[in-house]
């Protein structure tokens, strides 16, 4: 085994696995794709997934929502390069948003093109929170992962 880890770094931590599970509970698909389903309704939503009311959708919600609480609330600690997760295999450490980014982004990439009004709107509001306090440090990876998809594309 490793170095004991201070209690701090262990905070750190969970809330990495806490955010990282939020977003992870934010991307699961509403959709029920089967066999069964003729090609042209495979990727829409049924009545029944599209009701605020179901479990699947209660669930995306609610971690949305959590998102966006742990955004507001947290984004200063979000990027303080001085908070970093410790690797398990190294001595390395992972600021903090550059460990959260990939699941945030993925998150908002997958709700942000939903058909539900209030999934759409969540995404956009964490988007705006992104914009408005991250907004400097997500940019240089944000601009090199674009040009990155577009020269894949070409």
């Amino acid at each position: 085994m490793g170095r004991p880890i201070p209690t701090e770094e262990l905070f750190v931590k969970d809330a990495f696995l806490v955010f990282r599970a939020l977003c992870k509970l934010s991307m699961k698909a509403l959709v029920t794709e089967t066999y069964v389903l003729p090609p042209c309704t495979r990727g829409e939503l049924t009545n029944s997934e599209r009701d605020l009311r179901s479990s699947p959708m209660r669930s995306k919600l609610l971690s949305l929502h959590l998102v966006l609480t742990i955004l507001k609330s947290h984004a200063d600690l979000f990027i303080n390069p001085l908070i970093s997760i410790p690797s398990n295999t190294s001595m390395e450490m992972t600021p903090f948003l550059q460990a959260t980014k990939q699941y945030l982004c993925l998150s908002l990439s997958r709700n942000a093109v939903s058909p539900v009004n209030q999934v759409f709107e969540l995404s956009v509001e964490i988007f705006w929170c992104m914009l408005k306090s991250m907004r400097a440090q997500m940019k240089v990876s944000t601009n090199t992962k674009v040009v990155a998809d577009v020269s894949e594309r070409d």
